[in-house]
């Protein structure tokens, strides 16, 4: 069963729907290797227009349906297996681009037939039975497929040619059938998955290509100047640079596409060179930072100092101050008690005045009633017999 996978361009890519690699395809929104699309579009760029592009194991034409420009005058796509091919063709017949495609194997000598083994559970690793290493097994159908060679495909000199190679282990056979094709066209770049490659492989092919890298934090390529299979080692496993594919330049003015990409990023030698002195720099910088905090700490320390003795000259004032309380506090509790007491003895007083205030009013009640008492008995007339007794008395006595 086939199913449509649509990518960031909004192109269909047509798959089979038991395909693992295609429903990872269609996860990706067709970009399965984002630093490969990477490369693709940029080596597109790398020339006004390229005479001819050739991808030498398209399977479903992602690469193709990924192009951010057209390609070249003339765009060839091999895929060998027929399901997938035939999918291939449905997937570039949408392109704004004319495709060609030759259902057919790529190796290094042409043949009417070779063994094929079609991967049934993951398309990309379909491989030619010959390939050394190849997998073999029951997810495998063995099946007869043409194969050619690209010095067969193109007899004809062209002046400018981007191949892109990916066909599970069988590159350096393309390699080896495209010899005079690579010698007498103007300018080629290939693009070749190398991660399944040893790096003294990749170093061999090195030393008759001249090689660039993708470059994760440059966006670009850079030229390969390493000077031995160790130090183009540790370049792949740098982390800096991506690993999946390479590309090698040949042809007649191979040195003229290596030029321009120099012109952008440089070498991995001057990147090297650049970074070392960025890291020099860093570390200047560092020492020099460590030294002023080196300094500031020293100030820091001085005043840090005098902070600890005004710390303590105040926690002494404080311990003053604390004891200067707790004596006020104690005089105050002495007068609390001293007010307390006066306010008993008041209050004894009061009751005291209360108990003479009664008193004097009692006794001046008495005395009222006695001068009442008296005046009644004036006013009596045994009184009035009293006082006449009396007068009747004095005048006896005077005679």
């Amino acid at each position: 069963m086939t199913v449509e996978v649509t990518n960031a361009q909004g192109r269909r890519i047509f798959v089979l729907s038991d395909d693992e690699r295609a429903a990872r395809l269609a996860d990706a929104d067709g970009d399965l290797n984002p630093g490969s699309m990477a490369m693709w579009n940029s080596l597109i760029r790398l020339e006004d227009q390229w005479d001819l592009v050739l991808d030498v194991g398209a399977n479903y034409g992602e690469m193709l349906a990924g192009s951010t420009a057209v390609p070249g005058r003339r765009v060839v796509a091999f895929e060998p297996n027929p399901v997938v091919a035939n999918l291939l063709r449905r997937t570039v017949s949408d392109l704004p681009f004319p495709v060609e495609v030759v259902e057919s194997a790529v190796s290094s000598s042409a043949a009417a037939k070779v063994s094929f083994l079609s991967d049934t559970v993951w398309s990309g690793t379909s491989h030619l039975a010959a390939v050394e290493g190849g997998v073999v097994g029951d997810r495998y159908d063995v099946i007869e497929v043409p194969a050619t060679t690209l010095d067969e495909s193109f007899p004809d000199e062209v002046g400018s040619a981007f191949l892109k190679i990916d066909v599970e282990g069988a590159e350096m056979q393309v390699l080896l059938g495209a010899k005079r094709f690579l010698a007498d066209t103007g300018r080629v770049a290939v693009m070749m998955e190398i991660l399944h490659m040893p790096v003294q492989e990749v170093w061999d092919l090195r030393r008759d290509y001249q090689m660039a890298l993708w470059s994760y934090e440059g966006e670009g390529l850079v030229p390969v100047d390493a000077l031995s299979a160790d130090e183009l080692g540790l370049l792949l496993h740098s982390g800096e640079y991506y690993r999946q594919d390479a590309v090698f330049f040949a042809g007649r003015d191979a040195a003229d596409l290596v030029t321009r990409v120099r012109g952008r990023l440089g070498t991995t030698g001057q990147r090297a060179e650049r970074r070392l002195a960025e890291l020099k720099a860093a570390e200047d910088e560092r020492l020099a930072a460590w030294a002023t905090a080196q300094g500031a700490s020293t100030g820091h320390n001085t005043e840090l100092d005098a902070l600890t003795s005004s710390l303590r000259s105040s926690q002494q004032d404080v311990s003053t101050l604390r004891a200067e309380r707790d004596q006020l506090s104690l005089e105050l509790d002495v007068r609390a008690a001293e007010l307390e007491l006066l306010r008993s003895e008041l209050a004894r007083s009061a009751s005291k005045l209360k108990e003479v205030s009664d008193d004097s009013r009692a006794m001046r009640a008495r005395v009222a009633d006695s001068e009442r008492e008296v005046r009644v008995f004036k006013e009596s007339r045994a009184y009035r017999w009293v006082t006449a007794y009396r007068t009747f008395v004095k005048r006896l006595g005077r005679r």
